[in-house]
């Protein structure tokens, strides 16, 4: 088994939003924004006791190798800052490590377990999510959504449920990689986001090519998110404000 060590240590983009948020209430819209509420509530719920019985599925070769590829694993010890580093590192093996059979963890749970109809739904979203590097480019508190820009895919932009980044407007202009799960009311953050000050962008973009390059572990979204982890180890923000 593994020993665990623990080292000290409202823009213009938004006021569409907004104003489709007061038509929307004219309109009767209101119901339709309190079943999105009650949608994602749900999926938060149903999908934190879903993800501790996906766990259950790793082998002890699967942590091995997949806390290697994040670069935390010194010998048999698993060295971690705090509670949310080991949060990312269950979502990296959740989500972005696969098998030698190219599985990972979501499918491999499908394949081997009975899953009632709410868990389906949340499997099959997050087999087709994907993570990428996002700025922050809105916050709507009102509505509990943000306006993320995909900063490695530069014509996507997309509005997301988040009740942690739009909590406080001064999150707009941050950086963060992150895990976006598509339903059909909703999109919806997932897992524990890697954030990163808007002074860093240049530095992400032009060192993330190259880190990539050395990557040995997994395929192209196991690297990725492999890289953005060691990046955040190293320039990550790590004291985001809530209210």
């Amino acid at each position: 088994m593994f020993s665990f060590v623990c080292s000290p240590s409202y823009s213009y983009s938004m006021i569409g939003v907004m104003c489709c948020r007061i038509l929307l209430l004219l309109s009767g819209g209101l119901f339709m924004f309190d079943s999105q509420l009650k949608k994602y509530r749900n999926i938060r719920e149903v999908g934190k006791e879903l993800n501790s019985k996906i766990l259950n599925e790793a082998t002890k070769d699967d942590m091995k190798v997949a806390f290697r590829a994040l670069g935390l694993l010194k010998g048999n010890r698993l060295i971690l800052n705090d509670e949310e580093d080991m949060n990312r590192c269950y979502d990296f093996l959740i989500h972005d490590y696969r098998n030698i059979s190219g599985e990972n963890l979501v499918q491999r749970y499908l394949n081997n377990n009975k899953v009632s109809v709410e868990e389906r739904e949340i499997i099959d979203a997050s087999l087709l999510s994907d993570s990428s590097l996002y700025k922050i480019t809105g916050v709507d508190s009102q509505s509990h959504q943000i306006e993320l820009l995909d900063l490695l895919n530069p014509d996507n932009k997309l509005y997301v449920f988040d009740f942690g980044f739009s909590s406080n407007p001064m999150h707009e202009g941050f950086l963060v990689y992150s895990r976006i799960i598509h339903f059909e009311e909703l999109n919806m953050t997932a897992g524990a986001a890697l954030v990163f000050e808007a002074e860093h962008e240049l530095t992400l973009l032009q060192k993330y090519p190259k880190m990539i390059k050395k990557e040995a572990i997994g395929n192209e979204n196991c690297k990725r998110s492999a890289v953005f982890f060691k990046l955040f180890k190293k320039v990550g923000f790590h004291q985001m404000f809530y209210v």
